[in-house]
Protein backbone atom coordinates (compact mmCIF):
# COMPACT_ATOMS: atom_id res chain seq x y z
CA UNK A 1 0.00 0.00 0.00
CA UNK A 2 1.32 3.45 -0.89
CA UNK A 3 1.81 5.84 2.00
CA UNK A 4 0.60 9.45 1.62
CA UNK A 5 4.24 10.60 1.40
CA UNK A 6 5.02 8.19 -1.46
CA UNK A 7 1.90 9.24 -3.32
CA UNK A 8 2.63 12.91 -2.65
CA UNK A 9 6.20 12.51 -3.95
CA UNK A 10 5.00 10.88 -7.15
CA UNK A 11 2.53 13.69 -7.77
CA UNK A 12 5.19 16.35 -7.11
CA UNK A 13 7.56 14.70 -9.61
CA UNK A 14 4.83 14.67 -12.24
CA UNK A 15 3.89 18.28 -11.61
CA UNK A 16 7.53 19.43 -11.68
CA UNK A 17 7.80 18.34 -15.28
CA UNK A 18 5.24 20.98 -16.22
CA UNK A 19 6.58 23.75 -13.96
CA UNK A 20 8.27 26.56 -15.96
CA UNK A 21 11.92 27.30 -15.14
CA UNK A 22 12.90 30.60 -13.54
CA UNK A 23 14.42 33.22 -15.87
CA UNK A 24 17.11 35.59 -14.58
CA UNK A 25 17.39 39.17 -15.80
CA UNK A 26 20.36 40.24 -17.89
CA UNK A 27 21.47 43.77 -18.81
CA UNK A 28 19.61 45.35 -21.70
CA UNK A 29 21.71 47.82 -23.70
CA UNK A 30 20.70 50.77 -25.88
CA UNK A 31 23.60 51.75 -28.11
CA UNK A 32 24.50 53.20 -31.49
CA UNK A 33 26.99 55.63 -32.99
CA UNK A 34 27.42 58.06 -35.88
CA UNK A 35 30.85 58.29 -37.48
CA UNK A 36 32.40 61.79 -37.55
CA UNK A 37 29.19 63.41 -36.24
CA UNK A 38 30.03 66.84 -34.87
CA UNK A 39 26.57 67.61 -33.48
CA UNK A 40 23.36 65.79 -32.64
CA UNK A 41 21.95 67.06 -35.93
CA UNK A 42 24.45 64.70 -37.59
CA UNK A 43 23.77 61.83 -35.18
CA UNK A 44 20.34 60.30 -35.89
CA UNK A 45 21.33 56.78 -34.82
CA UNK A 46 22.70 57.96 -31.48
CA UNK A 47 19.59 60.04 -30.88
CA UNK A 48 17.36 57.06 -31.68
CA UNK A 49 19.23 54.93 -29.13
CA UNK A 50 18.83 57.68 -26.52
CA UNK A 51 15.10 57.96 -27.26
CA UNK A 52 14.65 54.20 -26.85
CA UNK A 53 16.51 54.27 -23.53
CA UNK A 54 14.47 57.24 -22.27
CA UNK A 55 11.23 55.48 -23.17
CA UNK A 56 12.33 52.35 -21.33
CA UNK A 57 13.41 54.06 -18.08
CA UNK A 58 10.79 56.82 -17.92
CA UNK A 59 11.37 60.18 -16.26
CA UNK A 60 14.75 60.08 -14.49
CA UNK A 61 17.36 62.61 -13.30
CA UNK A 62 19.70 64.00 -15.98
CA UNK A 63 23.10 65.62 -15.39
CA UNK A 64 23.68 68.11 -18.23
CA UNK A 65 26.56 70.11 -16.64
CA UNK A 66 24.78 73.41 -17.37
CA UNK A 67 21.95 73.50 -14.82
CA UNK A 68 22.80 70.22 -13.08
CA UNK A 69 26.18 68.88 -12.04
CA UNK A 70 27.40 66.25 -9.62
CA UNK A 71 25.77 66.27 -6.22
CA UNK A 72 22.52 65.01 -4.71
CA UNK A 73 24.14 61.67 -3.99
CA UNK A 74 26.05 61.37 -7.28
CA UNK A 75 29.85 61.63 -7.28
CA UNK A 76 32.60 61.46 -9.89
CA UNK A 77 36.32 60.81 -9.79
CA UNK A 78 36.67 63.26 -12.65
CA UNK A 79 35.04 66.69 -12.67
CA UNK A 80 36.61 68.42 -15.67
CA UNK A 81 33.48 70.33 -16.70
CA UNK A 82 34.29 72.54 -19.68
CA UNK A 83 32.89 74.24 -22.75
CA UNK A 84 34.08 74.07 -26.35
CA UNK A 85 36.97 76.48 -25.68
CA UNK A 86 38.76 73.66 -23.84
CA UNK A 87 39.02 71.63 -27.06
CA UNK A 88 42.24 73.14 -28.32
CA UNK A 89 44.03 72.08 -31.51
CA UNK A 90 46.40 70.06 -29.31
CA UNK A 91 43.41 67.86 -28.44
CA UNK A 92 42.32 67.61 -32.05
CA UNK A 93 40.04 70.63 -31.97
CA UNK A 94 36.34 70.74 -31.17
CA UNK A 95 35.40 67.90 -33.51
CA UNK A 96 37.83 65.38 -32.02
CA UNK A 97 37.43 66.54 -28.42
CA UNK A 98 33.64 66.33 -28.31
CA UNK A 99 30.82 68.78 -27.72
CA UNK A 100 27.77 69.72 -25.65
CA UNK A 101 24.61 67.71 -26.34
CA UNK A 102 22.15 69.66 -24.16
CA UNK A 103 19.67 71.82 -26.06
CA UNK A 104 20.53 75.42 -25.19
CA UNK A 105 23.56 74.32 -23.17
CA UNK A 106 27.30 74.72 -23.62
CA UNK A 107 29.10 72.58 -21.04
CA UNK A 108 30.09 68.92 -20.86
CA UNK A 109 32.47 66.60 -19.03
CA UNK A 110 35.81 66.22 -20.81
CA UNK A 111 37.48 62.89 -20.04
CA UNK A 112 41.13 63.52 -20.84
CA UNK A 113 43.30 60.44 -20.23
CA UNK A 114 46.43 60.75 -18.13
CA UNK A 115 48.15 58.19 -20.36
CA UNK A 116 47.66 56.62 -23.78
CA UNK A 117 45.60 53.69 -22.51
CA UNK A 118 43.96 55.12 -19.41
CA UNK A 119 41.04 57.53 -19.48
CA UNK A 120 39.03 56.24 -16.54
CA UNK A 121 36.14 58.12 -14.94
CA UNK A 122 33.91 56.56 -12.28
CA UNK A 123 30.44 57.72 -11.27
CA UNK A 124 29.20 56.53 -7.87
CA UNK A 125 25.72 56.68 -6.38
CA UNK A 126 24.68 56.99 -2.73
CA UNK A 127 21.29 55.59 -3.72
CA UNK A 128 21.79 52.49 -5.91
CA UNK A 129 20.57 52.63 -9.50
CA UNK A 130 19.56 50.03 -12.05
CA UNK A 131 19.98 52.07 -15.25
CA UNK A 132 22.57 54.46 -16.69
CA UNK A 133 23.04 56.17 -20.04
CA UNK A 134 24.84 59.12 -21.64
CA UNK A 135 26.04 60.72 -24.85
CA UNK A 136 29.72 60.22 -25.68
CA UNK A 137 31.33 62.53 -28.23
CA UNK A 138 34.76 62.74 -29.78
CA UNK A 139 34.05 59.05 -30.44
CA UNK A 140 36.62 57.93 -33.03
CA UNK A 141 38.51 55.00 -31.44
CA UNK A 142 37.65 51.39 -30.67
CA UNK A 143 37.93 49.45 -27.43
CA UNK A 144 36.05 51.76 -25.05
CA UNK A 145 34.21 49.91 -22.32
CA UNK A 146 31.88 50.51 -19.43
CA UNK A 147 31.81 48.52 -16.18
CA UNK A 148 29.36 48.68 -13.30
CA UNK A 149 29.54 47.37 -9.74
CA UNK A 150 26.65 46.24 -7.53
CA UNK A 151 26.19 46.37 -3.77
CA UNK A 152 27.36 42.77 -3.46
CA UNK A 153 30.63 43.60 -5.22
CA UNK A 154 29.78 41.89 -8.51
CA UNK A 155 31.08 43.64 -11.64
CA UNK A 156 29.70 43.55 -15.16
CA UNK A 157 31.68 44.82 -18.17
CA UNK A 158 29.81 45.93 -21.27
CA UNK A 159 31.43 46.54 -24.68
CA UNK A 160 30.57 49.89 -26.21
CA UNK A 161 29.96 50.86 -29.86
CA UNK A 162 33.04 50.95 -32.10
CA UNK A 163 34.55 54.16 -33.35
CA UNK A 164 34.92 55.02 -37.00
CA UNK A 165 37.51 53.98 -39.57
CA UNK A 166 41.16 54.68 -38.82
CA UNK A 167 41.03 57.97 -40.74
CA UNK A 168 37.85 59.27 -39.08
CA UNK A 169 37.90 62.22 -36.68
CA UNK A 170 35.37 62.74 -33.92
CA UNK A 171 32.02 61.03 -33.78
CA UNK A 172 29.01 60.59 -31.52
CA UNK A 173 27.61 57.64 -29.59
CA UNK A 174 24.87 56.98 -27.10
CA UNK A 175 25.25 54.13 -24.67
CA UNK A 176 22.82 53.10 -21.97
CA UNK A 177 21.86 49.98 -20.10
CA UNK A 178 19.20 48.67 -17.73
CA UNK A 179 19.85 45.79 -15.34
CA UNK A 180 16.45 45.04 -13.75
CA UNK A 181 16.73 44.14 -10.10
CA UNK A 182 20.40 45.15 -9.78
CA UNK A 183 21.56 47.54 -7.07
CA UNK A 184 24.37 49.40 -8.85
CA UNK A 185 26.65 51.62 -6.76
CA UNK A 186 29.14 52.75 -9.41
CA UNK A 187 29.65 52.97 -13.17
CA UNK A 188 33.13 53.29 -14.72
CA UNK A 189 33.91 54.44 -18.26
CA UNK A 190 37.36 53.74 -19.71
CA UNK A 191 38.40 55.68 -22.80
CA UNK A 192 40.99 53.60 -24.62
CA UNK A 193 43.38 55.48 -26.87
CA UNK A 194 44.96 53.70 -29.82
CA UNK A 195 47.96 55.80 -30.86
CA UNK A 196 47.47 58.94 -28.76
CA UNK A 197 45.59 60.02 -25.68
CA UNK A 198 41.90 59.71 -26.49
CA UNK A 199 39.79 62.65 -25.34
CA UNK A 200 36.11 61.72 -25.01
CA UNK A 201 33.37 64.02 -23.78
CA UNK A 202 30.31 62.91 -21.82
CA UNK A 203 27.01 64.76 -21.52
CA UNK A 204 23.36 64.36 -20.55
CA UNK A 205 23.96 61.51 -18.11
CA UNK A 206 20.75 59.69 -17.20
CA UNK A 207 20.41 57.34 -14.22
CA UNK A 208 17.49 55.65 -12.47
CA UNK A 209 17.65 55.44 -8.66
CA UNK A 210 15.99 52.36 -7.23
CA UNK A 211 14.11 54.62 -4.82
CA UNK A 212 12.22 56.09 -7.80
CA UNK A 213 10.78 52.73 -8.85
CA UNK A 214 7.26 51.73 -7.77
CA UNK A 215 7.00 49.19 -4.92
CA UNK A 216 7.53 45.61 -5.98
CA UNK A 217 4.26 43.70 -6.42
CA UNK A 218 3.23 41.14 -3.81
CA UNK A 219 4.58 37.76 -5.01
CA UNK A 220 1.93 35.52 -6.54
CA UNK A 221 2.52 31.74 -6.44
CA UNK A 222 3.53 30.30 -9.79
CA UNK A 223 0.96 28.00 -11.45
CA UNK A 224 3.31 25.08 -10.86
CA UNK A 225 3.42 25.83 -7.12
CA UNK A 226 -0.36 25.91 -6.90
CA UNK A 227 -0.53 22.65 -8.82
CA UNK A 228 1.86 20.90 -6.44
CA UNK A 229 0.00 22.17 -3.37
CA UNK A 230 -3.33 21.05 -4.80
CA UNK A 231 -2.04 17.61 -5.71
CA UNK A 232 -0.56 17.20 -2.25
CA UNK A 233 -3.90 17.98 -0.61
CA UNK A 234 -5.63 15.58 -3.01
CA UNK A 235 -3.19 12.76 -2.19
CA UNK A 236 -3.71 13.16 1.55
CA UNK A 237 -7.48 13.30 1.12
CA UNK A 238 -7.54 10.10 -0.95
CA UNK A 239 -5.36 8.31 1.58
CA UNK A 240 -7.61 9.29 4.50
CA UNK A 241 -10.72 8.23 2.59
CA UNK A 242 -9.20 4.82 1.86
CA UNK A 243 -8.20 4.33 5.49
CA UNK A 244 -11.73 5.24 6.59
CA UNK A 245 -13.21 2.60 4.26
CA UNK A 246 -10.81 -0.05 5.58
CA UNK A 247 -11.85 0.78 9.16
CA UNK A 248 -15.54 0.43 8.35
CA UNK A 249 -15.13 -2.98 6.70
Amino acid sequence: MNSPMNLFGSLIAAAALSTPSVLFATPVTFADHDVSAKSLADAPKSMAAAAAFDTAVGAVPIINFDTTTFGNGVHSTYTNIVDATACTPALGGALDCGYNTTVGGSKFLLDLPTSQFNGIVTFSFDTPVDAFGAYFTGWDSNGHNLTYTTIGGATVSLPMPPGGPSNSVGGTAFFGFIDPGASITSVTFNAMGVFVKEAVSIDDIRYRPLASLPPAPVPVPEPGTLTIAGLGALAIGLYRHKRRQQTLF
